[in-house]
């Protein structure tokens, strides 16, 4: 297809055969008073060497920041592979794959992404992705309520805020409801658990949460199993390189975000969200599942499978609305687990979290310690001297993130700061951090 600009000719060619007599006509459905009535405020044109240039410098006129910021959003080592195979026009250029022979290369690469998912979360079957962390979620909670009759779903205040609110507002229009379970100490409470699990689908608990506190993940399966529910973990995946599987555990549904094993941070986006389940579940698994068969004459192929989608049978009787999943960027993630292989995230797993309790002993030495005491990884919550805003205030103009206010998101911990640490920050930037973050607090 030609990618050449239409000539004046053109445009009254097709003017005249829709029977417009100009362009304006076409606009008339527009009300003016939200239609510009002037020509754009556009400075004059460049050439290409002068572009580049005006682009550069503005480019340079950005700060670098070391930023220890997370909460959902990770920041690690890329393999150059990653973005070399995803570049590929087969990958990058590739539409949906409804004809599977003509699909094979797109429907191979789901299917080993599923199958990195089964193997990082125990589960026995994943789908081909979905949107992003929260709507996989979201979509587990229909999974759980449809499966046992219940319109009802417990989520744990250790579950990302912006991941509850996306389970909220699916969940409402559906009737369902939600209840939250609040935390003790950093991790879901127990007690509290007990007291509202008899009538619900299940519940949604997050590892590590979203304070960075490690959860009791056999303690709250058999909390919700006793009760009758499912057990939905909201899982991420790196973690999964060093503890053990929700699968393995007995949880029923693993849902999470893949975004820190393949893309970058990005402005906040695009992630990928997966979602995996016990076999007893699969055929309430929403969007697309590629399977493995054989032809007529024994040669292996790969085709949609078991697809319970909106677009391939009644909408009614569909499991959900999803009718695609995020291929490219599964394809980044599958490309970087492969990369990498077991022992490679393992040990990218443990330097972060070797680093990052290297950071939470400085500066708790420094006077500011954590505010829970349950185990963590790589995320944990400081208690901070004065408002943390203070912090975030005082370090970026030195070119330091220093954290996430926590008072941004709840209120009430406005003396919260949530640090992130990844494998790649140096003992030197650390050191730093710590070093401004103590002056802040002797302000």
């Amino acid at each position: 297809m030609s990618r050449l600009p239409l000539t004046a000719h053109d445009r009254e060619v097709m003017l005249s055969r829709i029977g417009a007599g100009n362009f304006e006509e076409l606009l008339r459905p527009i009300p003016t008073d939200i239609r510009l009535s002037r020509a754009l405020d556009l400075p004059p044109p460049l050439a290409e060497a002068a572009l580049v240039a005006h682009v550069s410098a503005l480019a340079g006129a950005n700060t670098p920041v070391l930023s220890f910021v997370g909460a959902g959003s990770y920041q690690h080592f890329r393999p150059a592979v990653v973005d070399y195979l995803c570049g590929r026009p087969e990958f990058r250029t590739a539409y949906t794959p409804y004809q599977p022979e003509v699909s094979q290369g797109t429907l191979q690469t789901i299917y080993e992404f599923q199958t990195a998912i089964v193997e990082l979360t125990g589960m026995d079957v994943a789908n081909a992705s979905m949107y992003e962390g929260g709507s996989a979620a979201a979509e587990a909670v229909f999974m759980a309520v449809a499966a046992t009759g219940r319109p009802c779903i417990l989520v744990s205040d250790g579950v990302h805020p912006l991941v509850r609110r996306v389970v909220e507002t699916y969940a409402h229009p559906n009737g369902i409801a939600v209840r939250r379970v609040p935390l003790l100490g950093g991790t879901t409470s127990m007690a509290a658990l007990r007291e509202v699990v008899s009538d619900a689908a299940g519940l949604i608990y997050q590892q590590p949460n979203f304070f960075g506190c490690i959860e009791d993940q056999p303690g709250l399966i058999e909390a919700s199993h006793g009760a009758g529910g499912l057990a939905i973990a909201s899982v991420d995946p790196l973690s999964l390189a060093i503890l053990e599987s929700p699968g393995a555990l007995g949880a029923d549904i693993a849902a999470g975000e893949g975004q820190a094993l393949a893309a970058p941070m990005s402005f906040g986006g695009p992630g990928v969200g997966f979602l995996a389940c016990k076999q007893s579940l699969i055929r309430r698994l929403p969007g697309r599942l590629v399977g493995a068969t054989a032809d007529s004459q024994g040669r292996p192929g790969f085709v949609l499978t078991l697809q319970a989608r909106e677009q391939h049978i009644r909408r009614q009787k569909a499991t959900s609305n999803i009718c695609t999943n995020q291929a490219l960027v599964a394809l980044a993630f599958l490309v970087t687990v492969s990369a990498l292989g077991p022992r490679g995230l393992e040990d990218m797993a443990t330097q972060a979290v070797e680093k990052a309790h290297y950071l939470q002993r400085n500066l708790e030495a420094r006077g500011l310690p954590s505010a829970f005491d349950s185990p963590f990884l790589w995320e944990f919550t400081v208690r901070t001297k004065g408002p943390a805003s203070a912090y975030v205030d005082a370090l970026l103009p030195r070119g330091i993130m220093p954290g996430l206010d926590l008072g941004t998101i709840d209120p009430p911990m406005t003396d919260g700061l949530l640090v992130y640490v990844s494998e790649l920050r140096t003992r030197q930037e650390l050191d730093q951090a710590a070093a401004l973050m103590e002056e802040v607090r002797h302000g």
